[in-house]
């Protein structure tokens, strides 16, 4: 039983290790499962970048010529304001004149009827009430009462209009009497709700009737009832199919083209199915096609960028950052209330993604990503391709020339200012082939483009911060920073420990020429190297560059003491960096400046109190805790950092070149016999180039004064390790 739980324990283990395995492969940031998220995201956001494309559509601006001709291009109708003006008039054409009877007249006759009513003796106050209520009925409908022909009267029922008090009548003069007809449906209208007694309303009628009417015009009822009949007229609209013409270049701009205009994008962007499975399905196609070129790019040129998720992360946010300020800017540019699109016809959005890319990455994945989003953006924006795909690549070519050396972020105003250069000569050209030497649109689209220049200059300046921290990026710009003297942590190192700090200084210059010569990161070996031996401010007695009395303190100590001591400096470093908040690749330089190597003087001096018998010494406390070198620029550090240190140890029978190379020879062997570079991507040819780039720098040395004084070389070696 305890065997088969030995047995089922160790299958546990082995299953254990392979998850943890599996987790590692998929889980990890430099997992591939991170990777493959990562390009999921990137491929869905650059096909919903496709899918929601602006429709190219020209935009007439009203009463100005239009600029080039325009067909349809698909079969649309659209609300044709000239026919429906056309269609209002028509509406209105057979609207006659209305007439109404004076007031005066009336009023007059009331009056009348009330005086001879009063003075007659023959009624009573009851029915003089009852006469007085008829007049009134009788008067109220004659002045509502309105005549007009008998086609005015069938476009007013057409128009479902208020007809009833309306009368076919149409008086011949000014004064007329009305017919019979006319007058009794009058009076029906007047009487049909009234309880009064006929013989009443009739002595009324007989008073109003076969009198002469002053008639007049109801201009007010007329103009009501144009715009009443007016309103009701539908809107018609007009069908335009594929192919026909909508306006001619230089042709004047009215709402009829700018209506077809619009409707015709309208129609284009109803033919797309934006919301259709399948018209998503195309642009998710599409965008996996630019991934994958993107991802044989990689892995043909750069292949080890394709192993850092971090990496990946950022060239994707970069791009993304890129197409969704496309877009916006877009949306503001061709929007309805202000197309500005005719106004800024080259839009730059390429050159933003280029200096970010070249600044935080690399100059050669910069120029891949120029290509590849120019041909994203140029197909996918409502702009002029040839013209918008010219001017993009030319200022971004020439900010990524100019971005190759940046120290400073002020100076990306000027890289900007030497693109929006290019982009004047580009614009030139442009009019040149129109046959336009000057135009008002020059003007403007000059001070377009220095506007996006200018924009683009202050973006890269505003991301780059947050871009660097958040994905831990080391960009010239901020090494550059770390190389200033003024660093409080540079300014405490030359006053605690003046000797490492010349130390260091001079081997800043020796990783940065070595580092150009083998295309490695110049400018971080140069800012890391700086720092490499910050440890030694806390114990700076201990190391010979520092004394400056000649006496050496390791004599007070045993062997494995005095290793201790200089070995500290790398932990107590690398505690110090993360105290100044240093980035984490100069804190792996400090770990890895030496590797796992010996402190060889004090390990030879203990092997020599053993009488040489290595079994009574305990090598491992005279070995720096390392890791080993895991990049070129560490391993540069560490071979340059032996190599100039030795140089003070050197024989005086050595001050010659040959010594010099032997001396370099040796370092270099000794680092590889102890396999210090198997986990660094150096090859031979840039290991030789290393050491003949120190050679010439390092023998000029020679005639520097040395002391011969076997102790001090003896303390020198310990700096080698």
């Amino acid at each position: 039983m305890k065997v088969w739980g030995q047995i089922m324990s160790e299958d546990r283990k082995a299953l254990f290790k392979k998850f943890t395995n599996m987790r590692h492969f998929f889980i990890w940031p430099d997992g591939i499962g991170f990777r493959l998220i990562i390009g999921f995201v990137m491929t869905l956001i650059v096909s919903i970048f496709l899918h929601l494309r602006e429709t190219d559509v020209d935009y007439l601006e009203l009463g100005t010529p239009a600029k080039r001709y325009v067909v349809a291009q698909v079969p649309f109708e659209f609300p044709d304001d000239e026919a429906h003006s056309v269609k209002k008039q028509q509406s209105v054409r057979n609207i006659g004149t209305i007439f109404e009877i004076e007031r005066d007249d009336i009023d007059r006759l009331r009056l009348q009827l009330e005086k001879e009513i009063l003075i007659s003796e023959n009624l009573n106050s009851e029915t003089n009430d009852k006469i007085f209520q008829a007049a009134d009925l009788l008067v109220k409908a004659l002045l509502d009462a309105r005549f007009a022909d008998t086609k005015t009267l069938q476009a007013m029922k057409k128009a479902g209009l208020f007809t009833l008090n309306y009368e076919i009548f149409m008086p011949k003069s000014s004064s007329e009497k009305l017919p019979k007809d006319v007058f009794y449906s009058i009076q029906k209208r007047a009487f049909s709700q009234a309880r009064i007694e006929r013989d009443v309303y009739e002595m009324v009628m007989k008073y109003f009737d076969n009198q002469t009417w002053q008639f007049k015009e109801d201009i007010q009822a007329q103009n009501a009832l144009r715009k009443t009949i007016v309103t009701t007229v539908p809107k018609p609209m007009t069908p335009v199919s594929t192919g026909q013409k909508i306006i001619a270049q230089g042709e004047m701009v009215t709402s009829r083209h700018v209506a077809q205009v619009q409707s015709m994008k309208a129609a284009v962007l109803e033919n797309r199915k934006l919301f259709q499975p399948l018209t998503f399905l195309g642009s998710f196609i599409l965008a996996l096609v630019f991934v994958f070129i993107t991802w044989i790019y990689l892995k043909i040129k750069q292949p080890h960028f394709l192993q850092s998720s971090k990496k990946l992360a950022l060239f994707s946010c970069i791009v993304i950052i890129a197409l969704i300020i496309s877009k916006v800017i877009e949306r503001l540019l061709v929007g309805h209330t202000s197309h500005l699109i005719d106004i800024v016809q080259y839009p730059l959005f390429v050159p933003f993604a280029t200096i970010l890319i070249a600044v935080l990455i690399n100059t050669e994945l910069a120029l891949f990503a120029t290509a590849i989003l120019a041909v994203i953006l140029t197909t996918t924006l409502a702009v002029d391709e040839t013209r918008f795909l010219t001017i993009n690549l030319v200022a971004s070519l020439v900010c990524l020339y100019s971005a190759r050396h940046l120290k400073k972020r002020t100076e990306i105003f000027k890289i900007t200012f030497k693109g929006w250069l290019a982009c004047v000569i580009v614009v030139f050209s442009f009019y040149f082939i129109d046959d336009i030497f000057f135009s008002k649109s020059l003007v403007q689209d000059l001070i377009s483009t220095f506007i996006f220049m200018f924009f683009t200059a202050i973006l890269c300046i505003g991301l780059l911060p947050p871009l660097e921290s958040s994905f831990q990026m080391m960009t010239s710009i901020t090494l550059m920073e770390y190389l200033d003297t003024n660093h409080p942590l540079l300014r405490r190192f030359s006053i605690e420990a003046p000797g490492t700090y010349q130390h260091s200084l001079l081997l800043s210059n020796l990783v940065g020429e070595c580092a150009r010569e083998i295309n490695a990161n110049s400018i971080f070996c140069r800012a890391a190297a700086m720092y490499h031996d910050i440890g030694k401010i806390y114990t700076p007695q201990y190391f010979t560059e520092n004394q400056q009395t000649g006496f050496n303190m390791h004599r007070l100590f045993e062997p494995e003491e005095s290793a201790q001591l200089i070995i500290e400096h790398v932990t107590r470093g690398e505690a110090l960096a993360r105290q100044y908040k240093l980035p984490q690749s100069f804190i792996n330089i400090i770990r890895e400046h030496h590797g796992t190597t010996h402190v060889e003087s004090f390990y030879r001096q203990a092997l020599k109190n053993a009488h040489d018998d290595a079994s009574l010494v305990d090598e491992t406390k005279f070995r720096y805790p390392g890791p080993k070198p895991r990049t070129k620029e560490a391993a540069i550090i560490m071979i340059a950092d032996s190599a100039e240190a030795g140089m003070h140890a050197l024989e005086p029978d050595k001050q010659s070149e040959e010594g010099v190379i032997e001396h370099i020879n040796a370092v270099i062997h000794k680092k590889t016999e102890d396999e210090q570079f198997t986990h660094c991507p150096l090859t031979f040819e840039e290991l030789n180039q290393i050491k003949r780039t120190l050679i010439k720098l390092l023998t000029p040395r020679i005639r520097v004064p040395i002391t011969p004084k076997s102790e001090e070389k003896h303390n020198s070696e310990e700096q080698i390790e």
